[in-house]
């Protein structure tokens, strides 16, 4: 495998990354694996950009570059090897978990490691080469990460709900089958607009919309839609 510097890797093949909470002995007293700290930026500006990610993403970022370390340790690589991490590198990671993890897991795995660069102020080694690894890692994800596509809502359901409920005077089928309605006029997900949970007392009104956050319309305009050619669909601005 390519690296910056002399030392060749143990390992004759990839080996998948192990995930582990603590850093391997030979990365656990570098200040990089540790500090995530840009030495160009001021106090003021770490503390804004330490801010702006959540503890829970940040937790994550933390496992994703433990993960790495712990990856480069057994393919035998040293710090100028990882620190930046050359393309290459970033590479075999992605491909260590072919066939084991969906490509968006993976991708995500990249995102940490990126803003981990960022921070520290290095450059993040990206190009065409890395795009096609992860572009065929994706395609040759497990099956078991795919989640078939959910049905689409038909006319003949819409009608068999309204059939059904639109005499009722019982509140939860006028309820149900109004959102439902909306939610298809409005191309929403329900889960956008019903709660996710039916215990009322830990219902939080102010996730959901209300009637004064509705506005008008701003005027149509030439990107709002397009006539479709055979090989398209109707797009319609949302």
């Amino acid at each position: 495998m390519p690296g910056s510097s002399s030392h060749s890797p143990t390992c004759t093949k990839i080996c998948p990354a192990k995930r582990s909470n603590s850093l391997p002995p030979c990365f656990a007293d570098k200040l990089n694996f540790n500090t995530l700290r840009n030495p160009n930026l001021s106090n003021n500006t770490v503390a804004a950009i330490a801010g702006s990610v959540k503890p829970e993403t940040r937790r994550r970022q933390q496992l994703a570059v433990t993960e790495f370390a712990i990856w480069a340790n057994d393919m035998g690589l040293h710090l100028d090897e990882v620190l930046p991490a050359p393309e290459a590198v970033l590479c075999e990671f992605a491909a260590s978990f072919l066939g084991r993890l969906a490509g968006g897991t993976i991708k995500g795995k990249l995102s940490a490691l990126k803003t981990w660069h960022t921070m520290l102020g290095f450059r993040w080694l990206r190009s065409d080469l890395l795009h096609k690894t992860l572009t065929g890692v994706d395609r040759q994800s497990p099956s078991s990460s795919h989640r078939p596509e959910c049905p689409p809502v038909t006319r003949d359901m819409m009608w068999s709900l309204h059939s059904a409920w639109s005499m009722s005077n019982c509140g939860d089928h006028k309820c149900a089958l109004s959102r439902s309605k909306c939610s298809l006029l409005s191309q929403l997900w329900l889960g956008e607009i019903f709660p996710h949970h039916s215990e009322p007392r830990l219902f939080d009104p102010t996730k959901h919309p209300h009637v004064q956050d509705v506005t008008e319309l701003p005027p149509p305009t030439w990107a709002s839609c397009h006539v479709p050619t055979q090989h398209q669909d109707i797009h319609l601005q949302r």
